[in-house]
């Protein structure tokens, strides 16, 4: 093929041409587009420049958008998981937006403002290119306008929506600024000045304390209670408390519960809740029908012993239950239980979620801080109230007040009706004298002894305190609850613009309560100021006043009576404590008599001489009567003990090992999660009293008794173990046992009860006292122990008259060579010694062996078993039935049968064996324990006269994992299990 050879014209020819016209017109277009495409294309981008003007870039290490005026916007580095951001911040002066300066956008905001709130910090937008951050933090400094700083709040605005909404947010003192730490980031934020709305005066009602008709116009809602939670998810009871006419004068919003009747929080009913989508259809539709139906204007709910696991599921339950009564426009109205301060200015609510609950009810309702110091000016009531309002919307808040007087007791608050609160005030009536003559002048005062200081008003918390000295000798503070301290604590609603409050109980006695409520609901709560005194009253035998006189409550206090002229009068002196004028409790009376006119003496007639008889023989004296030893003199006798109770109802509860670091924590979230609701523990008396009489140090026990308490779990204490010093040294110390003197051990008890009441909820007196090593290898002696039971319950219910009182637990045993009595016969001995009069319920140890729960001791069989027992020597201790079957016939035969058998100690030890005392446990297998464990609950409930059971052990495998205890143990393994998805 032929080439074509290289032009010499070639490259002067493409000059001609670039220098031509077309040329260089092509050329220059050229080098334009190269330019063009080099700033719109990375790394230079123009357009994305000129599109991200004013923008900020934010990487995967986070960072902040600044406004000039210090406002910023920060996205934490874990915000960042899908990339950088571009993020801007700008602000509308306040004026300027409210002129409606910032466009028809803007306008539109700011016709939507809601009348609750006055704006004051700039309108702050934000804008974001890329994917939005998952959290944010917003700090804006306080504008200098904007006190009181409790009523400010943060809001932000939906362009979309065209509306405005709450931001939770706290206020930062040392900062002077408000912050609120988000999982969006808002399109606009504004810090608002709330103002005060006409507060909600509402109360719960009950048959024991309804609604009286004058109260009807005070109160804007009404809260009866009386309905619970069903096991089904429906609902049952009925409502208590309300008048006839109660729909027409105020609303009625019915208060739903999980607390049974008895007290007992069933922890198990909510959780079963909250884990069946069917159990909340069918709650959620009867709520509505019953709402509904009976035209209430909405529903209360009050579901406690949550457990934590669920908190979302409550969450999602709430918000599908207000979805559905808004669509009726019906109201919820949700109660949380009081949260935990952790910290200046952060609470622990437990298993609610405040922030999520908040944002889909209508009412949030917090309980009031028991402490009545919390109501002092910057008291812990300020402090959670701050908090408070930074996590719910003020205007869905209502405090829930107790609406009792207060007796602090330790470090426990006990709630007290009105004329309870005043009973240590008031003493005997003395007079200098009985008897007086005519004109004679008589002092009288009222002795309180057992008062420790005078009644005096609190100015900085708006009540009235003194202090007393209990049975035991300590020292307790009492706070009177009336309609004036009341009118102090409600004073908050309206310092914090809160929606209003709720009495938990309505003090009706106090004739200022409803002007109180009625000033209140005007946003100035007021109530006369509480003036006490005593009003003494001399009557006469016809019942006439005799005199009257009113002094202040005073220990000074003297009444000065002058004796009539009515000589041989006889008069009565009352004296009664009167607030106001009103008398609110007796104090006491005292007889008078008046003497008779001693008669003036007359001359004597001068006596005339008289013939003297003649001497008659005298006859011989008689011997007197030898003298017979005289009765002692008369003592009043000791206050009778209570009655005993029957021992509450069935209850799911576990025995834990609390001491040797236990972990308190997970005894608590262990229990519950199980839909358990009691613990047990042992209290060795002496580890507490151990130094000697009196010497208590309780340390290690406020703790236990704190943090299980706190964690909404009741409490049955087994008090055992007598210090060396109670002790008869004549028995030695080498096995633990009773004290000497059982008064000593009811000194103890008492002592307890007073410090823990409230908290712990029964105490089970000593334990196996039929059995050697228990009882100190002194004689067993069924009397005995009965005469320390009587004397301890006693002491207990004089410290505390709620709490339970469990008898000590035989050991299951058919006894023998003086180291063990046959349990049911030492139980039939305590009943012939008085058992029955000094036991709320009756404590039994229904072991299981290698028995089934449901085996006959009778007849029960096993060929394969190892260890022989049940099987070759039947008897009743064998079998868990065949205990309580023969406790329960015992009680019956005694006339007990009133009365609940408490287990405080049951269970099956699971193999292998690591002591040979314990080789029944190598024929039981895991699952075994399981299946007999909830059959014995199971069977038990069905009985109905079985009051709580305590499994034995709940963590021996943790805290003692090796020995025999830990056989017991059931955490990790199948029985916990089957515990929790027990029905209950």
């Amino acid at each position: 093929m032929q080439q074509v050879a290289n032009s010499p014209d070639l490259y002067p020819n493409l000059t001609r041409w670039f220098n031509s016209r077309t040329g260089s017109w092509l050329l220059n277009l050229a080098v334009a587009g190269l330019v063009i495409l080099s700033l719109i294309l990375p790394p230079v981008s123009l357009i994305e420049r000129i599109q991200t003007r004013g923008y900020t870039r934010i990487g995967s290490q986070g960072g902040s958008v600044v406004d000039p005026d210090g406002t910023s916007i920060t996205a934490p580095a874990e915000a960042m998981t899908q990339g950088a951001v571009q993020m801007r911040l700008t602000s509308t002066p306040r004026q300027s937006f409210m002129a409606g300066e910032g466009g028809a956008a803007l306008r539109k905001a700011a016709e939507q403002l809601p009348a609750t709130v006055n704006p004051r910090s700039p309108l702050y937008q934000t804008s974001v290119r890329g994917a939005k951050p998952s959290q944010a933090v917003i700090h804006v400094p306080i504008p200098n306008d904007s006190e009181p700083y409790e009523t400010l709040d943060l809001y932000g605005y939906d362009a979309k929506t065209a509306s405005w909404s709450y931001i939770p947010s706290q206020i930062v003192p040392a900062d002077d600024a408000i912050e609120s730490k988000l999982t969006a980031v808002p399109q606009a934020f504004m810090v608002m000045q709330t103002t005060a709305q006409p507060p909600v005066a509402a109360a719960l009602v009950t048959a024991d304390n309804p609604l009286p008709d004058a109260g009807k116009g005070a109160l804007v809602e009404v809260n009866p209670v009386g309905l619970r939670l069903a096991g089904d998810g429906g609902i049952e009871g009925s409502l208590q408390g309300l008048p006839a006419d109660a729909a027409s004068s105020f609303a009625v919003v019915p208060t739903l519960t999980n607390v049974a009747a008895d007290g007992t929080v069933r922890t198990d009913l909510i959780a079963n809740l909250l884990v069946s989508a069917e159990q909340q259809d069918k709650h959620i539709n009867a709520i509505e029908q019953l709402v509904v139906g009976n035209l209430y204007k909405g529903i209360d709910l009050d579901y406690r012993g949550i457990n934590a696991e669920l908190a979302g599921d409550y969450v999602k339950f709430v918000a599908k239950l207000a979805a559905k009564l808004h669509a009726q426009d019906k109201k919820l109205s949700v109660r949380v239980e009081e949260p935990r301060q952790v910290a200046a200015d952060r609470w622990e609510t437990g298993p609610y979620l405040w922030r999520e609950l908040g944002a889909v009810v209508d009412t949030f309702r917090i309980p009031a801080i028991s402490n009545p110091q919390a109501y002092a000016p910057d008291g812990q009531m300020h402090t959670l109230l701050t908090w408070a309002v930074g996590e719910v919307n003020r205007n869905k808040i209502q405090i829930v007040l107790p609406g009792r007087s207060i007796e602090k007791s330790g470090n426990y608050y006990l709630l007290k009706p009105y004329d309870e609160a005043l009973q240590p005030l008031i003493g005997q009536v003395q007079a200098t004298k009985d008897i007086a003559a005519p004109g004679e002048q008589i002092d009288l005062k009222v002795i309180a002894e057992r008062a420790t200081s005078q009644l005096t008003f609190d100015e900085a918390i708006g009540a009235y305190t003194y202090r007393y000295r209990d049975d035991q000798g300590y020292e307790r503070t009492v706070w009177l609850e009336n309609a004036a301290s009341l009118s102090h604590k409600l004073a908050l609603v309206s310092q914090y613009h809160l929606q209003g409050a709720t009495l938990d109980y309505l003090p009706v006695t106090d004739p200022e309560l409803w002007p109180m409520l009625t000033s209140f609901q005007q946003g100035a709560p007021s109530a006369k100021q509480s003036e006490f005194g005593i009003s003494w009253t001399v009557k006469g035998a016809d019942g006439q006043v005799a005199d009257a006189s009113t002094q202040p409550l005073t220990e000074s206090s003297t009444y000065e009576f002058k004796a009539p002229d009515s000589p041989g009068a006889q008069y009565q002196v009352e004296a009664v404590i009167v607030e106001n004028g009103r008398p609110v409790s007796q104090a006491g009376e005292v007889a008078l008599l008046v003497a008779t006119y001693t008669p003036v003496a007359t001359a004597t007639p001068e006596p005339t001489a008289t013939p003297t008889p003649a001497p008659t023989a005298t006859p011989a004296p008689t011997r007197p009567p030898a003298p017979t030893s005289s009765a002692p003199p008369a003592t009043n006798p000791p206050a009778p003990a209570p009655r005993p109770s029957g021992g509450a109802g069935f209850g799911y509860g576990v025995q834990a090992q609390v001491y040797g670091g236990a972990d308190l924590g997970y005894v608590v979230n262990a229990t519950r999660n199980m839909g358990f609701n009691w613990v047990k523990f042992q209290a060795p008396w002496k580890d507490f009293e151990g130094g000697g009489k009196g010497d208590y140090g309780w340390g290690g026990m406020d703790d236990i008794v704190g943090r299980l308490s706190g964690g909404g779990l009741k409490i049955l204490a087994s008090i055992v173990k007598a210090p060396n010093w109670s002790r008869n040294p004549a028995y030695g110390y080498s096995d633990e046992g009773p004290p000497q003197n059982p008064q000593d051990y009811a000194d103890f008890v008492g002592a307890y009860a007073g410090r823990y009441c409230g908290r712990v909820n029964a105490i089970e007196v000593w334990n196996e006292q039929n059995l050697h090593y228990e009882w100190g290898n002194e004689p067993l002696d069924a009397g005995r122990y009965v005469e320390m039971l009587k004397l301890a319950y006693r002491a207990i219910k004089g410290a505390c008259p709620s709490m339970i009182v469990v008898s000590g637990a035989p050991t299951p045993t058919g006894g023998g060579g003086g180291k063990a009595i046959d349990d049911i016969e030492y139980l039939q001995a305590m009943y012939r010694a008085g058992l029955k009069n000094y036991a709320d319920a009756i404590g039994a140890h229904p072991s299981g062996y290698n028995c089934p729960a449901d085996g006959d001791w009778r007849t029960v069989q096993d060929p394969s078993a190892s260890f022989r027992g049940p099987f070759d020597n039947h008897h009743h201790s064998w079998c868990f039935r065949g205990t309580m079957e023969g406790y329960r016939n015992v009680m019956v035969a005694n006339g007990d049968g009133g009365k609940r058998i408490w287990p405080t100690e049951f269970g099956w030890a699971i193999g292998p064996a690591v002591n040979n005392n314990y080789g029944y446990a190598n024929d039981n297998t895991p699952e075994e324990q399981a299946a007999w464990l909830v059959q014995a609950y199971q069977m038990a409930r069905n009985w109905g006269w079985v009051g709580p059971m305590f499994l034995w052990n709940l963590n021996f495998g943790i805290t003692n994992p090796g020995t025999e205890l830990a056989q017991f143990g059931i955490a990790g393994r199948p029985a916990y299990d089957a515990l929790a998805r027990m029905p209950k």
